[in-house]
């Protein structure tokens, strides 16, 4: 078994608690507890965290798309009495690298063993990606192409096509079925993962982008560019939200906050800034290094 889903179901309980049932692939109870809206990912792991290691599987836990990731809480993703978590239960993913000599390798993280190689670029391989049930890998090349792979095959289900330059970064949405590629030509693109169709292009930068990631709710887009800009995109309708103006070099990479109130930037001009994704304005300046920061 590589993967699996499971249930929580809640029930509200006395100050306000819910009564949390476990429930493995097989509909067999592996935990019960009373948990409070404000527990986080630590709390929830630590009581099914036997079984997951008795079995070497990882948890993730989902409410609709949306992950119970590190800073978040279960009152804060919108879990309510009634309401019911997915808990996806998976083997530690193996290791996807990218290298110059046009393939990308998947790695067995226990053996080390190399399991697939996938060569089917014309150039380099910029960068690489898992989908979150280690099913496809992604890989992003100077080729001006981005590929889609079946992890299991080593197959190229995909490749997308219409970037005009160096493909720099791809990554795909939480959920999967969604890719976001940023490219030397300035713009980022959001395409189907399910089809290979490019569903949405993000046009705003001056200059190259070196990066986009989606918010953890994929709701959101988050591009940095040579520009000495980054901006926050909607994922539905491609429309730029904000852009984060103030760094005096490149922004060469920047991040959500778990949460996504918060962007993280990094410059060539020595500094890293936390943003407020509300209101677009720059909370803190972290300045102290001596030469450029890459992420």
């Amino acid at each position: 078994l590589e993967h699996g889903r499971s249930l929580f179901r809640g029930q509200c309980g006395p100050a306000g608690a819910m009564r949390v049932s476990v429930i493995d692939i097989g509909g067999n109870e592996v935990a019960t507890f009373d948990a409070a809206p404000t527990w986080g990912l630590q709390e929830v792991r630590s009581h099914v965290g036997e079984f997951a290691r008795a079995a070497s599987f990882h948890l993730r836990f989902l409410h609709g798309q949306q992950e119970l990731s590190p800073g978040t809480t279960l009152q804060a993703l919108g879990v309510s009495e009634g309401s019911q978590l997915t808990l996806v239960v998976s083997r530690p993913p193996p290791i996807i690298t990218a290298s110059k000599d046009g393939t990308a390798k998947i790695w067995s993280m226990e053996s080390g063993e190399c399991l697939r190689e996938l060569g089917d670029h014309g150039d380099e391989v910029n960068s690489v990606a898992i989908s979150p049930d280690a099913a496809w890998a992604l890989t992003a090349s100077s080729d001006d192409t981005a590929k889609i792979w079946s992890a299991e095959s080593g197959q190229c289900l995909f490749t997308l096509m219409g970037h005009e330059d160096e493909v720099l970064s791809a990554a795909f949405s939480p959920d999967a079925t969604r890719v976001l590629t940023a490219n030397r030509d300035d713009i980022a693109k959001i395409w189907s993962a399910v089809s290979g169709q490019c569903l949405l292009t993000l046009t705003g930068h001056d200059d190259e982008v070196y990066s986009a990631i989606f918010s953890p709710d994929a709701a959101q887009v988050l591009t940095a560019s040579s520009d000495e800009t980054a901006k926050i995109w909607s994922a539905e309708s491609g429309e730029c939200l904000r852009s984060l103006t103030g760094h005096g070099g490149e922004v060469n990479s920047a991040v959500f906050s778990p949460d996504a109130t918060w962007v993280l930037t990094a410059s060539s001009d020595e500094t890293a800034k936390i943003w407020s994704v509300a209101s677009g304005q720059c909370l803190l300046t972290l300045a102290g290094h001596e030469e450029r920061l890459r992420s």
